[in-house]
C-alpha cells in the first residue's frame, strides 16, 4: 500500500490493512515491489476498462515524466530510476530521451512523445513538470514530486 493509500484510509477513518506478502510468481525487477493484487487485477481489466485505462495512463506517466539518462556500461544498464523501473514492470519501457523526444516501448510498439517543455525538479518547487504531445496528438501535462506539494 502506498503512503497516499494509507493517508486516504486514515482520513476516511478506515483501518489500514497489513502489508501483503510478495507473490513468488510475479516477475521481479530492481526497485519494484508490487504486491497489491488489486493493481495487478486492474492492469488486466478485472476492475473494468475505465480503471484499466487509468492505471495504464499512470504507468505511461512514470515512463515519460522524468529526467533519467540511460547509459550502458559493460552491456548492463546502470542508471534506471525506480519510477521508470515501475513503469517497465507494467509494460511501459523507457528507451530514450533526446532533444525534443522521448521514446517508450509499450507492448507491440514504440511510442514517440514530442517533449514540448520540461520544468525540472528543484528543491524550492519540489516537483517537476513535463508537457508532451503523444502519438495521438493529445497534449499531456505530467508532474511528479513531493506528495505534500501535489496532493
Amino acid at each position: 500500500m502506498t503512503e497516499i493509500g494509507r493517508a486516504a484510509l486514515t482520513r476516511a477513518g478506515k483501518p489500514i490493512p497489513s502489508e501483503p506478502k510478495m507473490d513468488p510468481s510475479v516477475k521481479k525487477l530492481p526497485f519494484v515491489n508490487f504486491v497489491d493484487e488489486t493493481l495487478i487485477d486492474g492492469m488486466k481489466g478485472r476492475a473494468g476498462e475505465e480503471q484499466k485505462a487509468k492505471i495504464l495512463r499512470f504507468f505511461e506517466h512514470l515512463a515519460v515524466c522524468h529526467t533519467v539518462i540511460l547509459f550502458v556500461y559493460q552491456r548492463h544498464f546502470l542508471t534506471k530510476h525506480p519510477l521508470v523501473a515501475g513503469a517497465a514492470f507494467a509494460g511501459f519501457k523507457f528507451k530514450s530521451l533526446s532533444v525534443g523526444t522521448a521514446m517508450v516501448e509499450v507492448p507491440g510498439e514504440r511510442v514517440v512523445y514530442e517533449m514540448l517543455d520540461v520544468l525540472e525538479f528543484n528543491s524550492t518547487r519540489k516537483r517537476m513538470f513535463v508537457v508532451v504531445r503523444n502519438s495521438s496528438g493529445e497534449l499531456l501535462l505530467y508532474t511528479t514530486g513531493a506528495d505534500m506539494m501535489i496532493y
